[in-house]
């Protein structure tokens, strides 16, 4: 990151001074931050190249992780409500019911 800011023979001050503080900035060229994909956006934007110039991507772990993917078939989940959990007794304990709020037995139908 800091190559490239020298690339574009920008200071600390001046790239700071476009909506990222300098100690975040600084922090991220010295490896104690993380950035995330919004600054990583701006700051390709302000040192003119890409966001995948900050990125170390390696081309065959990348296409190994894609194959590992694909040959394991995923699915999506399995979508809907969760069933509510059942009291002792088999009726629904929901937050209103006797059981939860006074430790009752369920009335008989």
């Amino acid at each position: 990151m800091r190559r490239a800011r020298w690339a574009a023979g920008l200071t600390l001050e001046q790239v700071a001074g476009q909506g990222i503080s300098f100690r975040h900035l600084q922090e991220l060229e010295t490896g104690k931050r993380n950035a995330s994909l919004e600054v990583m956006l701006r700051l390709a934007r302000l040192l003119k190249t890409t966001p995948g110039y900050f990125v170390d991507v390696n081309p065959s772990a990348t296409a190994k992780s894609r194959q590992r993917i694909n040959d394991s078939n995923p699915k999506p989940p399995k979508t809907g409500r969760k069933p509510l959990p059942r009291a002792r007794w088999g009726h629904r304990c929901g937050p209103g019911s006797r059981v939860a709020e006074f430790g009752l037995p369920p009335r008989k139908s």
